[in-house]
């Protein structure tokens, strides 16, 4: 995953460097999270409805008058809420905010009026964790002890009793449509994660799919050709 993502990035550079037009925007917007969490043992884990935010930069590479491969880099945070309960001995609870770097990768097709002009996209993503908080609380009953989670996410394949730990990458795909004025345009994105976010350990499974849609703006810094 990560010399995918390597090589995402690296299309983003040779994009902005191609013997075409192209347009870098910068952009900015909310993502409503709709993540799905399920655990084992099954725990009622229902999901509060959240926004969260994103920003970047985007490069729009023309094919056509019509055509255009877009990509780019930008942060995202996303957020969910995680249980575990282990042998009725030890539980946790736990809401995570962590921070992705997002490289989308998606086409886009754009209906052209006098005024303003109507487009549609899809793709995929692939991304890495780079950030984020865990907070919440833990339970040992046998003593009884307790205490606060309080943590950064760590991003790697090991399971945690406390919760803080993710797989380092994720992919997905992308589709929405919008609509531009001028050098603004504005959409509205579905994100559907693939992968499950969440380690596997020896004590439990869980299952972590991020889904969210995205209201998007973005503003045209400029174009050129090469």
């Amino acid at each position: 995953m990560y010399r995918k993502l390597a090589i995402t990035i690296s299309i983003f550079v040779i994009t902005i460097h191609c013997n075409c037009q192209v347009s870098l925007y910068v952009k900015g917007g909310a993502l409503y999270n709709m993540n799905k969490v399920k655990e084992t043992p099954q725990i009622n884990n229902s999901q509060k409805k959240s926004f969260t935010w994103s920003g970047g930069i985007d490069a729009d590479l023309r094919i056509d008058k019509d055509f255009s491969f877009v990509t780019g880099i930008e942060l995202q945070q996303r957020s969910f809420h995680r249980e575990l309960l282990y042998y009725a001995d030890y539980s946790a609870e736990a809401q995570n905010t962590p921070v992705y770097l997002h490289v989308p990768i998606y086409f886009n097709y754009q209906l052209r009026s006098s005024i303003f002009r109507i487009h549609f996209f899809a793709g995929g993503y692939l991304e890495k964790g780079v950030g984020g908080n865990a907070k919440g609380n833990w339970y040992n009953f046998p003593f009884p002890t307790s205490g606060k989670i309080s943590d950064k996410i760590q991003f790697n394949n090991s399971s945690d009793s406390k919760l803080r730990t993710l797989t380092p990458y994720g992919n997905g795909l992308i589709a929405g449509l919008g609509a531009g004025l001028k050098k603004y345009e504005i959409s509205l994105s579905y994100e559907h994660g693939l992968n499950n976010a969440a380690p596997k350990g020896e004590q439990r499974f869980e299952e972590i799919k991020l889904r969210s849609f995205v209201l998007a703006m973005r503003y045209k810094l400029f174009s050129f050709h090469k």
